[in-house]
């Protein structure tokens, strides 16, 4: 960079390592942390919240089905780094507004045998029409894996537990 600085006319800044609990950070760690789905260490390297933008596009409509309604995000940036597969304590920004909910990441093994990776948001206390419109995820905690369940009822319940783990994170 420096090399190049004056040709290309730019300057260059050297910023020292930032320690965090006596560690240097690094966007490799960073990277990591969200590959292992770590998002609130990620967040404290950050400064923030990791987010994710996209345009919320027509899902199978099965989450409304059984109780819980989802927004399918397609991302704005395909070569975003996806934080790993799991279930997630959110915020969502949408039409200027902040809203709380969870977020599955995954291949949807319980209603699905498709390789298709989907990003659903459950957004709580919410009821508008956003389809075709950008929404916005911050990631706040992951609250398991995804797993395959023996039945519908089974996840049903399941997503139960994390609504109110996630609201407990949330809430905090």
């Amino acid at each position: 960079m420096k090399k190049h600085a004056t040709s290309y006319n730019y300057k260059v800044f050297e910023i020292s390592a930032q320690l965090i609990d006596e560690a240097a950070v690094s966007s490799t760690k960073i990277r990591q942390a969200l590959d292992e789905g770590h998002v609130a260490e990620a967040a404290s390297m950050l400064g923030r919240h990791y987010s994710l933008r996209g345009h919320v596009t027509g899902g199978a409509k099965l989450g409304r089905t059984i109780g819980y309604p989802t927004a399918n995000l397609l991302p704005e940036d395909p070569e975003q780094l996806i934080p790993a597969n799991g279930v997630y304590a959110i915020l969502a920004n949408s039409g200027g507004e902040t809203y709380k909910g969870m977020l599955n990441i995954g291949y949807r093994p319980t209603v699905t045998r498709d390789m298709v990776l989907h990003i659903e948001a459950h957004l709580f206390d919410f009821d508008k029409d956003i389809y075709d419109q950008t929404l916005e995820l911050l990631f706040v905690e992951r609250l398991r894996n995804e797993q395959k369940f023996p039945s519908v009822d089974a996840l049903k319940e399941q997503l139960h537990k994390d609504k109110e783990a996630a609201r407990a994170i949330l809430k905090a």
